[in-house]
């Protein structure tokens, strides 16, 4: 048994096509925690109505919409299983995407992650396009495609959008910051110290994709206008990964003070290898 965590927020759509994927595509027991960040009641009586058939054990909600931190921390710490894959509400499970739990598997503070399928953020995923919402999405050819795919044989996983990894894990790297919502990169790099500690690799499984549709990101700044060059919060996170580390946080801008570029640091295969992602 196994719990995949998803945190939502009124996109219903995506949410009921999610766990409709994941109920489809994997063959192993499993079940599901929400945290709710303030969804409509359409979304709140859909995960009520849901839960049985799709196997939905614990729900906590938020009146507004809390971030990752205090979330992932809930979900690690109220799990009823020892291994929890993290997920965005806005993915589509691919079959055999399990493989990933199977991998955790083996060490007590085992981490494994799928490749995503995304259109415009090729760095650590691959680069395709089969719809960005639910009702356009080419489901027959992403199921036919996604089997053909090259990738690199070893890309270091470093993200916090999908991963599997154990409780015993989560409690050695610590909580997230609940006082600093935009703790996601501090808290993978605090994650990359222990691991490196252990001697173990965390690494995204050549086996295993999920299609992220990035619809609710793409709906918040127009559907049809690219992926911007920054967001507001990264020179918060710059800041706080150079005062606890002493590196810099790139992010497209020239690098400073003859500081290490954060990116390189996380993750140096991944930035190597990232061009040999491609799609069939």
């Amino acid at each position: 048994m196994f719990t995949v965590f998803i945190p939502t927020q009124s996109e219903l759509d995506y949410l009921d096509l999610c766990l409709k994927s994941l109920k489809k595509n994997t063959t192993q027991p499993y079940n599901v925690m929400i945290w709710d960040n303030g969804s409509n009641t359409e979304t709140q009586n859909f995960i009520k109505n849901s839960a049985k058939e799709l196997n939905i054990v614990k729900v906590r909600r938020s009146n507004t919409n809390l971030g990752i931190s205090r979330p992932y921390n809930w979900a690690f710490e109220n799990s009823p299983s020892e291994i929890v894959m993290t997920a965005n509400n806005d993915y589509y499970f691919l079959p055999g995407w399990e493989v990933v739990i199977d991998e955790v598997r083996k060490n007590k503070y085992g981490w494994c992650s799928p490749h995503l399928i995304e259109e415009d953020r090729p760095a650590r995923a691959i680069k395709d396009f089969f719809g960005w919402h639910p009702r356009n999405l080419r489901e027959r050819e992403l199921l036919e495609k996604y089997k053909n795919y090259t990738y690199p044989d070893a890309m270091k996983a470093n993200t916090m959008n999908a991963f599997a990894t154990t409780r015993s894990a989560f409690h050695k790297i610590g909580p997230l910051n609940e006082g600093n919502p935009l703790d996601e990169w501090p808290w993978l790099a605090r994650a990359k110290i222990f691991y490196e500690k252990i001697n173990l690799t965390r690494l995204i499984h050549p086996s295993a994709f999920i299609y992220h549709f990035r619809g609710p990101s793409r709906a918040s700044r127009g559907l049809n206008s690219p992926r911007p060059a920054s967001c507001g919060g990264h020179a918060e996170i710059a800041r706080i990964i150079k005062d606890e580390f002493g590196l810099h946080y790139d992010y497209g801008q020239s690098k400073a003070n003859n500081l290490q570029d954060f990116d390189e640091w996380m993750d140096p295969h991944g930035i190597v290898e990232k061009n040999k992602y491609k799609s069939a």
